[in-house]
């Protein structure tokens, strides 16, 4: 078995180890493989999906914060 073989059973094995999937991610990124800032993004993705209320959070502390700059704008 490749190393890239036991990387992908290891992944498969565990779908939920997202550890699983960077380890394989690295092994691709080491060798110039544009497979590797795929599964990063999917983990990004996934993290961003699950993390739903610190995002909407976030946007509000930026709505708030361009509300804030327009009270102090000149023009306004």
């Amino acid at each position: 078995m490749s190393d890239e073989q036991a990387l992908i059973h290891a992944v498969l094995d565990n779908p939920n180890d997202e550890t699983a999937v960077l380890v394989y991610a690295d092994w691709l990124d080491e060798r110039g493989d544009v497979r590797g800032r795929y599964l990063r993004l999917q983990i990004d993705d996934t993290k961003a999906v699950l993390d739903r209320g610190a995002r909407r959070e976030l946007r509000a502390g930026r709505v708030f914060a361009a509300m804030h700059r327009l009270e102090l704008s000149p023009t306004a």
